[in-house]
């Protein structure tokens, strides 16, 4: 038995199998949500390359899986990653049950989680580049279903995302030559350049982020939401793992200018252009490139303070982004406009719900007290003395963003004309967007919660922690 096996290859055998059965909702739902909690379970309890005794047998999990030549790793050190992603993914398919995304999200949900994994575990890493256009193909029912229209947001992002891949696979064809020979500096700036453009192009960096909100505009936001938080979560430890495997890229002053600029940049985009939406999803669609921002920066930041910022971020992004989404999904309508007019009209109905998306906007722009505060405040104290441009987008963000949540409260306040009472029906649902509203604040108010998730992340990259 391999790691591979277990956290790669069979999510793909189940993913495959729950497509065949997708009707079936509830069946889909238990089956999927039981087996994420195994693997979370299993990476969490059982040690990769060394043996365990099970009763009169010894079992050892192998790190490495070969296919046709090919090398899957996944070794001890990594049992954190495992454990985040199918623990998001969990939680993701979980709420599913009450935002009803369609048929599809679980199957190819859980397909695409499978086929990340194996882009960070692949050697030699520049195949992961195909696995991740492998799972921005396999994303398109998901986010573009049979029989509808093509969606420019759908093209877009396949058009990005494609022209990024092989930026990526010439880099790692350069990267072997400059490990031969690091004194070539022609080579050594060439390979930087097509780096830096192949992830300006995957994670979706100004000018290349307008996939993002317009995606968010035409689909249904919890599915949005999920593909968007996994991909660019995973898009960025990839991206981490090329500043801890190269020396003379960690090393390179440059290369942490153009992170901390490329993310000021993103954060004035983000927060302006929230401020100025009127589309829910949308807004959405720019707080995630405003967040996409902050982990760019926490990147730029050459200490132990960066890469504990830069896992709180991915780890509050998935927190954050999943409460959003679902409060979004209660006013979704397919042949509606998810935007302030509709809002308005609805937000009677479902005031908790309401409520939840604006302290869930609060909380990404990273107002006091709720959960994104204490990183923007790491971040500002970081950057605020010597860093004016990016201590700058960091306000522009907050204050942007900020904007864009009271723009939201001022349409809920102006939508209530006669007092509400909560049916009974609707009792579960407060519950549980109240227990979402108390975990905001909770992480806010001790950010010590999320700083201790983050410990185990460190482990995975020595060479970036002096």
């Amino acid at each position: 038995m391999t790691a591979p096996t277990i956290w790669i290859i069979s999510p793909l055998i189940v993913s495959l199998f729950l497509f065949f059965i997708r009707r079936q909702t509830r069946l889909v739902n238990i089956i999927a949500l039981s087996y994420c909690v195994l693997l979370v379970w299993m990476a969490w309890q059982l040690p990769i390359g060394e043996p365990m005794s099970m009763g009169p047998w010894t079992l050892k999990i192998k790190e490495q899986l070969l296919v046709y030549g090919r090398q899957f790793t996944i070794q001890s050190v990594d049992k954190p990653v495992l454990v985040l992603i199918y623990l998001s993914a969990t939680a993701w398919f979980a709420g599913s049950l009450l935002a009803q995304p369609g048929y599809l999200f679980i199957p190819l949900g859980l397909g695409i989680v499978a086929l990340l994994i194996a882009a960070l575990s692949i050697e030699p890493f520049l195949y992961a580049a195909l696995l991740i256009e492998m799972a921005v193909l396999l994303s398109v029912p998901l986010l573009n279903p049979p029989g509808s229209l093509a969606r420019k947001g759908v093209i877009r992002l396949l058009t990005i995302q494609t022209i990024g891949m092989p930026l990526i696979l010439i880099t790692g064809w350069m990267l072997t030559g400059v490990e031969t020979s690091p004194s070539d500096i022609d080579l050594v700036v060439r390979a930087t350049v097509f780096l830096a453009f192949g992830f300006l192009l995957l994670l979706g960096v100004f000018p290349f982020h307008t996939w993002i909100p317009m995606l968010m505009s035409e689909i249904h936001p919890y599915t949005g939401a999920f593909f968007i938080s996994t991909l660019m979560s995973v898009l960025s430890i990839f991206g981490l793992g090329f500043l801890d495997r190269f020396v003379w890229l960690r090393d390179s002053a440059p290369v942490y200018s153009i992170l901390n600029l490329s993310g000021a940049l993103m954060l004035v985009v983000g927060g302006i252009s929230a401020a100025l939406e009127r589309q829910l999803g949308r807004i959405l669609g720019f707080a995630f490139v405003s967040d996409i921002g902050l982990t760019l920066i926490a990147l730029g930041i050459e200490s132990q303070a960066g890469v504990e910022a830069f896992f709180a971020i991915i780890i509050l992004r998935m927190v954050n982004s999943l409460v959003w989404a679902l409060a979004l999904s209660g006013f979704y309508k397919s042949d509606q406009a998810l935007d302030y007019d509709n809002f308005r009209l609805d937000a009677p109905k479902y005031p908790i719900v309401a409520g939840v998306i604006i302290i869930a906007s609060f909380s990404v722009a990273g107002f006091p007290l709720l959960s994104g505060f204490p990183i923007r405040l790491l971040l500002w104290r970081e950057f605020a003395v010597n860093h004016l441009m990016v201590s700058s987008g960091l306000l522009i963000g907050f204050v942007g963003l900020t904007a864009s949540g009271l723009r939201t409260l001022f349409h809920l306040l102006k939508s209530y004309d006669r007092a509400y009472r909560i049916s009974t029906d609707e009792r579960v649902v407060v519950v549980i967007f109240g227990s979402f509203i108390f975990i905001l604040i909770l992480l806010g108010l001790i950010p010590n919660i999320i700083f201790e998730m983050v410990i185990p992340f460190l482990g995975m990259y020595p060479r970036l922690i002096p």
